[in-house]
């Protein structure tokens, strides 16, 4: 029989651009790594107007682009093993029906912890040490002035049970 469980990890940003090297401890009896899930949350950071650019010259108001935005870059790899178990981009408003973003400050439950499918990854660890490396890519550059925010990683782990 194994068990599920979250380990949770948060960063902050506060300059555009900003590399962040981080670390976290996985439990003893963990063997698995299952998935990860993130989540995104402005802690400062004045709004300004944005224009979003529209498909045709004519400047429909009713039929605007809203593209997915890049927040950053995210690697992980386990100390005990060789290169990265995951490497890649983390996007805000991955789930627009939802109404996840950095602009929404309320939390309503859903079925998985922050309004997304956590990312499958099936990865065989041992116990030890993650570590981390997050990229800024220049997030919120045109719709904020300083902006700061944190970003929260979820990764699942299976543990043993004894």
């Amino acid at each position: 029989m194994t068990i599920e469980q979250a380990i949770t990890h948060r960063f902050t940003i506060a300059r555009l651009g900003e590399k962040v090297f981080f670390q976290f401890r996985l439990p003893r009896d963990s063997r698995r790594v299952i998935g990860l899930e993130y989540d995104v949350r402005k802690t400062s950071g004045e709004e300004t107007p944005y224009v979003s650019l529209v498909f045709d010259p004519d400047g429909d108001p009713y039929f605007k682009r809203n593209t997915n935005k890049l927040i950053g870059r995210l690697s992980l790899q386990n100390r005990s093993c060789e290169g990265l178990f995951y490497q890649g981009d983390l996007i805000e408003n991955r789930n627009k029906a939802q109404y996840e973003g950095i602009h929404a400050q309320l939390f309503s439950p859903e079925p998985w912890m922050h309004s997304q499918k956590r990312e499958e990854i099936d990865f065989n660890v041992s116990a030890g040490i993650v570590e981390g490396f997050f990229e800024d890519a220049n997030f919120g550059q045109y719709e904020f002035v300083g902006l700061e925010y944190e970003v929260f990683l979820y990764l699942w782990i299976e543990k043993c049970v004894a």
